[in-house]
């Protein structure tokens, strides 16, 4: 049977076999689990992180759920241009101006209002469909790079209206992705100073070093000569 025949699947794997044959230094992966059913998504997946120990892997892949579990640093690029380079850490740091809190407190809704417009950095609230009729459910948006949830603790906690659930909304790969992209307009990519780990530059340093090449070139040429 040759390749051509093969499923897509099996083509994925049969690629990806070839890529680690000779067991080199960096492997590039584009789209490896495309066509595979779940158990062989997770094999392979596996597979790339036992790699990854050991040798460096450049991963391709519109799955953004995927990149999120498999890859160290991440690059977002729009129309052909650098959106963002970070770790999907950095990355949320970079794009979570301010935190959104979801919280069930036991209490009238009209109480708690009333406790939470009294707490400072509070930005805006919504209230949310009702889990039990004693019971309130809120949305809480802060205000920029403010942590409020020590005081919106105190400040329930005096109110003698008991904190039943508080939950931290953070921003998805994919709400990232949306939000760097949906405009289609790049400015400056939003990502650490300084090089790559490895001592490897970026991109925007190979002009400067191609002149240089150049220059030494002319001159081992003139020496020659």
């Amino acid at each position: 049977m040759t390749f051509t025949h093969l499923s897509k699947g099996y083509r994925q794997r049969v690629g990806l076999s070839q890529a680690i044959l000779g067991d080199p230094e960096v492997i590039i992966l584009d789209e490896p689990s495309v066509g595979l059913d779940p158990k062989q998504i997770i094999e392979t997946r596996d597979l790339i992180r036992s790699l990854g120990e050991s040798h460096t892997i450049i991963l391709s892949s519109h799955i953004l759920s995927e990149v999120s579990a498999l890859c160290d640093h991440i690059m977002i690029i729009s129309r052909g241009r650098l959106a963002a380079s970070d770790s999907p850490a950095g990355l949320q740091r970079l794009m979570s101006g301010s935190m959104e809190l979801q919280l069930t407190v036991k209490g009238a809704k009209e109480q708690l209002q009333t406790v939470l417009e009294t707490v400072p950095g509070v930005a805006s609230m919504e209230m949310l469909t009702e889990v039990r009729e004693d019971f309130s459910r809120i949305k809480v948006v802060s205000m920029e790079n403010t942590d409020i949830r020590e005081e919106l603790f105190y400040a329930l906690s005096e109110a003698r209206m008991p904190i039943m659930e508080m939950e931290v909304s953070e921003k998805s790969l994919e709400d990232i992705f949306l939000e760097l992209t949906q405009d289609g307009e790049c400015s400056e990519p939003r990502q650490r100073r300084g090089r790559l780990s490895g001592g490897r530059r970026r991109k925007k340093d190979a002009p400067e070093d191609a002149a240089e090449a150049m220059a030494e070139a002319e001159m081992a040429g003139k020496e020659d000569n």
